[in-house]
C-alpha cells in the first residue's frame, strides 16, 4: 500500500526472521502546510499520518497541549510520552504495550494505520509499512516499546 502523495524510497529484506520491511517517505503533510527545515515534531507526522488529519491543526492543537502542561507552546520539539500517551487517547486510539523483544521487524502488528512507540521516536505504520521522513526501521533490530490502535 503506497499513500498518496508518496515516495517508496526502498524495501529492503531484515535480517530478523527474513522478514521484507517496506519504508516510504512521508513527511505527514508538513512541507505541504509550509512548514520548512528539521525539527523534532515525529509525534505530530505519526498522528497525521495514522490518523489521517492535517499537519496544521495538530501541529497548532500539540502546541496549544504543550502550553497547557507548562511547556512551551510548541510542537516541533520532543513532546513527553505523558503527553502523547493523553493526546493520543484524546485523539481515540488505545495503547498496547509491546511484548518483550518485540522489534520493528517482526513482523506481529495489526494491519491497518497504527503509531509505533520506538525506543526515542515515534512512527506511523500502515499496514505494516513505515511511514515516516526517515528510515528507523534498522534492519528490524529496533525496539518497541508499544504501540497506539484507533478504538
Amino acid at each position: 500500500m503506497v499513500a498518496q502523495g508518496c515516495i517508496v524510497v526502498y524495501t529492503k529484506s531484515m535480517e530478523t526472521k527474513g522478514n521484507t520491511q517496506a519504508f516510504i517517505y512521508n513527511d505527514g503533510g508538513r512541507a505541504k502546510a509550509g512548514y520548512k527545515g528539521y525539527v523534532s515534531d515525529c509525534v505530530i507526522r505519526a498522528i497525521t499520518i495514522a490518523g489521517e488529519y492535517n499537519y496544521t491543526v495538530i501541529y497548532q492543537d500539540m502546541a496549544r497541549t504543550m502550553e497547557s502542561f507548562g511547556h512551551a507552546k510548541s510542537g516541533r520539539n520532543r513532546i513527553p510520552v505523558e503527553i502523547t500517551n493523553r493526546y493520543m487517547s484524546s485523539m481515540g486510539f488505545r495503547y498496547v504495550t509491546g511484548d518483550a523483544g518485540l522489534t520493528i521487524g517482526s513482523g506481529t502488528f495489526p494491519q491497518g494505520r497504527i503509531v509505533l512507540n520506538l525506543e526515542g521516536h515515534v512512527c506511523a505504520m500502515l499496514d505494516g509499512v513505515v511511514n515516516d521522513n526517515w528510515d528507523w526501521t534498522d534492519d528490524g533490530k529496533l525496539a518497541v516499546l508499544g504501540y497506539w490502535v484507533k478504538k
